[in-house]
């Protein structure tokens, strides 16, 4: 506090306590000379029993000029008042000492030659032990003191000093106000020496100016050692200073505040005002209390050749919060200044607006920053800048801002963390660690290090025990006045950000004043994160950043990125969480969250890899992951591995996916980076994406997913973009697309999701390869109209070959729409499909869209190219419900071919196996081939092999190890079975079926077709053990011209022909065309119709000669040779316009006895069994007569029947003439007769082995049991 200054006279008044006391001049008013003291060596002592100075009074003591110390004490009970001048002869340093108190009042002043100290404490105590007390005078004198002269203080002060006076010192002295408060609102100089204040209490006030700058030219101050010290065992306390500023001068020399000095924790130091400044003008400054209150510290400098101070703070029990720390150094000409080091070093927590280090100068190097807190840090509004060279410190030391927190969270609010770098070799790294707790940035928060020149960014690295959270985007940085009273306009730093890019420019001008300005511009909602940038025009790589925490979360825009603007490669991002790692939304400014390495437009240099290890990850609404080029450089890698569980979710409010990306983009020149994810389980949901993509000139990166368990894509985005996997080379990209690799237990793509590779522009697609251990679903078609699935295709535009796709796994199934497809659009040949499945493969179903399930190759209208392969390998092949295999060309190149191979099943039921040149295509159709253990094709399931356009029809190649069945026809009226056929509008050739089964079936109008309208229809062969057509066809059809034969059927049967119900086997022709040939080869086994059934082998033509049929059998049975078809059994070679062909049956000879047995000679008593008669009555009885094969009937109907041989029907061996068509009697011969008749077969049975047999009537038959009376005409008409 001040006390007032109220006295005219000058109360000076010895106390006659020392053996020669003190002798003040007589009659002296306000001027007074003291003389006398007692004189002990070189050490002059007073003592006054009062001692003040009026209003422009002086005190002189004149002393010889050899006393080099001279101690004074008042005695008494008052105040000292000085309010004049103390002067003292020659180099004597001044002691003065009033335990009740010392005020200087305004006017107060020295003339002294040594240093000047005042204390309140109530004596002076020397190193021997004695002691010059003020409260005890009456104690041992001082006066044999021999040894060298050392002073300590007292006991603790009692009374109050405070100084409003201009209190000057010689050059190099010491001034010294020790007291219990002491308070200063005047100026304390010592010029190149040190000041000290000493008290329980601090106060510095007002005008309070502590100066210990040289007064004298070219002074080597370092020998000088300038000093202030400030020290209170309680509080130091700063307030209501004029023009809000405190002042210290010193040249370069220490500043020392130590509040709290006795260490019993308590006592800070505390600026009342948080916007006054502490101004030491490039002095070094310390600051230590139990805790620190303090507002601006400015240690920084202007001009050439000057270095900013060094700021020191330390809490030892409590918290440090200050509103800014600067020791920046700016120079534009000259030799460059260099920034202060920065150190904040609290027991509690640390918070702080703005921290400055920086040079704003050519070449000058910035401070180093070091923020240690046992609590939390707190950095709000403004932030922590170092801009200029790295610290001119020990190499070993590299980090030029280091910030700790023990057990607390680290904030950064809406303020910068910011190095950037201007010098030539290597930049200083910035390391954030939370050891025990968090670290937190949000509203626009930043973590930045940048380079402006030819020199490596510095490392980023960030560690927090718990949790990493990075929120949200900030407004403004720094405002136009930085702080509420220090308006700073000489020097001007202007960072211009750019949102887009994340990155920060510096501008530097200077106008010639004393105060300065920073500010921030063009803030454009910048986003918070963590940034390392290579600025424009700047050259130079960027070293790594690391993140290390147990959790990460990212979102509203918060960004952890690496970039160039420049010459030079970018930092590589390494995440590592024990825990989760969360990247959630965007901006309101659009910008995604994420983790980003960026090689910008216009930049050279390769991006930077994003490594990222976390037990689980989650990105979602518009969140991304993405290694991207603009410029000339390769894009990074992005490296994921979470232990446990990956999600992709949904689009962000601008429409941008959730995504893991790498990208080369449009004006970019590089290849993209690989993108590989490990993880034990993954799902992409909403609109989520994984991709690797090259629109510019290079080639896209790979994308490998390897999962331990699941991998799940699912839906389409409010965006309308399909959730999936995506490698592609866009449109006027020129590169490579890069492969799709996943590997995992079971794969589902579901609801419009879809993997593909794909090229839009120059270059050739990727592959999609699939391996699942068990199971992979594809299911559904999304809002959007896209079938789930895995697809390779070129493009509209694109140009270059497709990669196909390839799957491996145990089971497979693609249903609802959903398709696995390889397709040109553009120019260049669709890749493979390629399926592998140890167990079952299911295409099921039509879309909402209604599109087909199933597995597709495309050559689309106006494409150039040859179409993919579908090669399909499983234990099982099910096709059920409108689902296809489809290979075929709509445009300029041969559709690929179909193979499936099944060990046990393919089963096709109301689907389609295609391969078809469409209308308007140029190019031959892909040949189907399946080879499988059992066939079953049913319900209006078809394999076709067709031309609509300008080229030949597929050869179809069945190969069933068992059995083959094709039956039944689809809700549409479609047939069931297998289709060659040359369309109306088709040029080309029709294509062959050839089919091998050991036993095939043909059944309810399924059918095998080769067909032609204009041209020559290909040929049909089939090789089986048996064949069975019931109500179906074999059909050959063509209507070439005269010259070209039409289709040919070959049938190869080893046991068994039979016909049924209307089948027939036909090689028909049309118009001028030939009609084709038919050869039947059956030489160990049989052909066999029913005569009635209509059944027919037809070899017919219009007006071009009849087919040839050529049938080779042990046996032909039901079956007749006619010139015409009729509704019998006929086989047929006619023409109805021109030659009829040939008909050819060659029978093998046999022994028409063989296999015969002996007719009984006992029969029975017919009587009852036959009617020898028509009964009058037969009308209503309308009896049968049956003739039963070997064995007979059972004796009575109750009675099972046991025979051994199978019952066939009877045939004719030979049509009767219509006028032959009598009663016929059958002679019996005895058996005992001596010649054995020749004895036409009336039947035929199969054995346990099952051999046929053609046998006579049993002589064992069982007697028949009575029938009713048979009606003669009934009988008659069956005969």
């Amino acid at each position: 506090m001040t006390y007032p200054i109220d006295i005219t006279f000058a109360q000076i008044i010895p106390d006659q306590t020392l053996p020669q006391p003190s002798v003040i001049e007589t009659g002296c008013n306000s001027n007074c000379q003291i003389t006398g003291g007692t004189l002990i060596r070189d050490n002059l002592f007073h003592s006054f029993k009062e001692f003040s100075i009026p209003t422009g009074g002086v005190a002189y003591f004149n002393n010889n000029a050899t006393i080099q110390n001279i101690f004074t004490r008042v005695t008494g009970k008052s105040i000292s008042h000085i309010d004049g001048q103390i002067r003292a002869n020659g180099s004597a340093n001044l002691y003065f000492l009033n335990p009740h108190g010392i005020v200087f009042g305004a006017n107060a002043s020295l003339k002294i030659g040594g240093s000047f100290i005042a204390s309140t404490r109530d004596s002076w105590q020397f190193t021997d032990g004695s002691e010059y007390s003020a409260t005890n005078p009456k104690s041992p004198p001082l006066l044999q003191v021999n040894v060298p002269m050392g002073v300590q203080w007292g006991a603790d002060s009692l009374g109050e000093i405070s100084n409003a006076g201009n209190l000057t010192v010689s050059p190099g002295q010491r001034l010294t106000l020790l007291g219990n408060t002491v308070t200063n609102t005047g100026s304390l100089v010592a010029p190149g020496g040190t000041i000290e204040i000493i008290g329980t209490n601090i106060n510095l006030l007002k005008n309070s100016r502590i100066d210990v700058a040289s007064m004298e030219k070219n002074q080597e101050l370092s020998s000088r050692n300038p000093h202030i010290n400030l020290q209170a065992s309680n509080d130091i306390t700063i307030k209501d200073l004029t023009d809000n500023q405190l002042n210290f001068i010193t040249n370069g020399g220490q500043i020392d505040f130590t509040a709290d000095a006795d260490g019993n924790g308590i006592g800070g130091v505390v600026m009342t005002n948080l916007g006054d400044t502490i101004n030491t003008h490039g002095s070094d400054i310390a600051i230590s209390g139990a805790s620190l209150q303090l507002g601006n510290i400015y240690a920084g400098v202007e001009g050439q050749n000057r270095h900013g101070g060094a700021i020191a703070l330390h809490a030892t029990n409590g918290d440090i919060i200050t509103t800014s720390l600067d020791t920046s150094a700016f120079s534009l000409f000259g030799e460059p200044g260099n920034g202060g080091n920065i150190s904040v070093l609290s027991t509690g927590k640390i918070e702080t607006l703005f921290v400055d280090t920086s040079s704003y100068s050519a070449s000058g190097y910035a401070g180093v920053i070091a923020l240690h807190a046992e609590g939390d840090i707190n950095i709000s509004k403004y932030g922590i800048f170092a801009y200029g060279n790295s610290p001119n410190i020990n190499q070993a030391i590299n980090n030029n801002i280091n910030i700790i927190s023990n057990t607390g969270l680290i904030t950064l609010d809406n303020a910068y963390i910011s190095n950037i770098y201007t010098g030539l070799t290597k930049g200083s790294d910035i390391n954030l660690t939370a050891t025990s707790g968090s670290i937190l940035i949000k509203n626009g928060g930043r973590i930045q290090t940048t380079t402006i020149s030819k020199g490596d960014v510095g490392a980023v690295n960030v560690y927090a025990k718990k949790q990493i959270a990075i929120d949200g985007v900030g407004e403004n940085i720094l405002t136009n006045e930085l702080f509420t009273s220090q308006k700073i306009n000489s020097k001007k730093l202007d960072f211009l950000e750019q949102a887009n890019s994340n990155i920060v420019y510096s501008d530097i001008s200077r106008n010639r004043t004393t105060r300065h300005e920073k500010k921030l511009v063009n803030t454009n909602f910048l986003p918070s994160g963590i940034f390392s940038n290579i600025a424009a025009l700047a050259e130079g790589n960027a070293r790594d950043m690391h993140i290390t925490a147990e959790s990460l979360s990212l979102s509203q825009g918060g960004q952890i990125l690496a970039s160039t603007f420049a010459k030079g490669n970018t930092a590589n991002i390494h995440i590592h969480t024990d825990n989760h790692i969360s990247l959630d939304g965007t901006a309101k400014n659009n910008l995604s969250s994420g983790v980003f390495t960026t090689v910008q437009a216009g930049a050279k240099g390769n991006g930077g890899d994003i490594n990222i290890t976390t037990t689980s990850l989650s990105v979602t609404n518009g969140a991304q992951v993405n290694a991207t080029t603009f410029g000339k450089g390769l894009a990074g890698d992005v490296l994921i591995h979470a232990k446990n569980q990956i999600t992709l979710d949904g689009v962000g409010m601008s429409g941008k996916p959730s995504a893991v990306f790498s990208i080369v983009e449009t004006d970019g020149r590089g290849d993209g980076g690989t993108v590989n994810i490990q993880t034990g389980s993954l799902s992409a949901s909403n609109g989520a994406q994984i991709a690797a993509a090259t629109r510019g000139k290079g080639d896209a990166g790979k994308v490998i997913i390897h999962a331990q368990e699941h991998i799940s894509f699912d839906g389409i985005g409010n965006n309308q973009f399909s959730t999936g996997v995506f490698s592609s080379v866009e449109e006027n990209g020129e590169g490579q697309g890069g492969d799709i690799e996943i590997n995992s237990r079971t794969l589902s793509v579901s609801n419009g999701a879809f993997l593909t590779a794909s090229t839009l522009g120059k270059g050739d697609a990727g592959k999609v390869i699939i391996h699942a251990q068990e199971h992979i679903s594809f299911d559904g078609v999304g809002t959007n109209g896209f079938g789930s699935g895995a697809y390779s295709n070129i493009e509209p535009g694109g140009n270059g070959k497709a990669g196909g796709v390839n799957i491996t796994t145990q089971s497979l199934s693609a249903t609802n729409g959903a398709q696995i497809a390889a397709a040109t659009r553009g120019k260049g040949d669709a890749g493979k499909v390629i399926i592998h499945a140890q167990g079952d493969v299911s295409f099921d179903g039509l879309g909402t869209n209604g599109v087909a399930s199933g597995a597709f190759s495309s050559v689309e209208p106006g494409a150039e190219g040859q179409g993919g392969d579908i090669n399909i390998v499983a234990r099982s092949l099910f096709m059920n419900n409108g689902s296809q295999l489809n290979a075929s060309t709509s445009g300029k190149g041969d559709a690929g071919s179909i193979t499936v191979k099944t060990k046990n099943l393919f089963s096709a039921e109301d689907s389609r196996i295609f391969s078809v040149v469409q209308p308007g295509a140029e190019g031959r159709g892909g040949g189907i081939k399946i080879t499988t253990g059992d066939l079953s094709v049913s319900r209006g399931a078809q394999i076709a092999a067709a031309t609509r356009g300008q080229g030949d029809a597929g050869t179809i190649v069945i190969r069933a190890d068992n059995r083959a069945a094709f039956d039944g026809i689809d809700d549409k009226g479609l047939f069931s079975g297998v289709f060659s056929t040359v369309e109306s509008a088709g040029e080309g050739l029709g294509g062959s079926i050839d089919i091998t089964a050991g036993s095939l079936s043909f059944s309810n109008t399924a059918t095998v077709s080769v067909s032609a309208v204009r041209n020559q229809a290909g040929n049909i062969k089939i090789t089986a053990d048996k064949l069975f057509l019931n109500k179906s066809k074999l059909l050959a059809v063509t209507g070439a011209n005269e010259t070209t034969e039409s289709g040919e059927i070959s049938l190869f049967v080893k046991d068994l022909l039979l016909m049924r119900n209307n089948s027939g086997i036909s090689a028909q022709a049309f118009n001028s065309a030939k009609g084709g040939n038919i050869n039947i080869d059956a030489n160990s086994g049989f052909v066999v119709a029913l005569p009635l059934e209509n059944s027919d082998i037809i070899a017919n033509a219009s007006k071009g000669n009849g087919g040839n049929i050529n049938i080779t059998t042990q046996g032909i049975f039901g079956l007749a040779a006619r010139p015409q078809n009729t509704y019998k059994s006929d086989i047929t070679a006619s023409s109805e316009f021109g030659l009829n062909g040939e008909i050819t049956i060659n029978t093998l000879n046999i022994d028409p006895a063989k296999g015969l047995i002996n007719l009984p000679v006992n029969f029975l008593d017919n009587k009852n069994q036959v009617s020898p008669s028509c009964g009058t009555n037969s009308g209503n009885q309308q009896n049968r007569f049956i003739v039963t094969g070997r064995g007979g009937v059972p004796s009575n109907p109750n009675e099972l029947f046991t025979g051994a041989n199978s019952l066939v029907d009877l045939v004719d061996l030979v049509d009767l003439l219509p006028a032959q068509k009598n009663h016929q009697t059958v002679n019996m011969t005895s058996a005992s007769s001596p010649t054995i008749p020749m004895i036409q077969a009336q039947g035929w049975a199969v054995d346990a082995q099952g051999r046929v047999y053609l046998v006579a009537h049993t002589p064992s038959a069982n007697p028949t049991v009575p029938q009713p009376q048979s009606a003669c005409s009934s009988f008659l008409e069956n005969q």
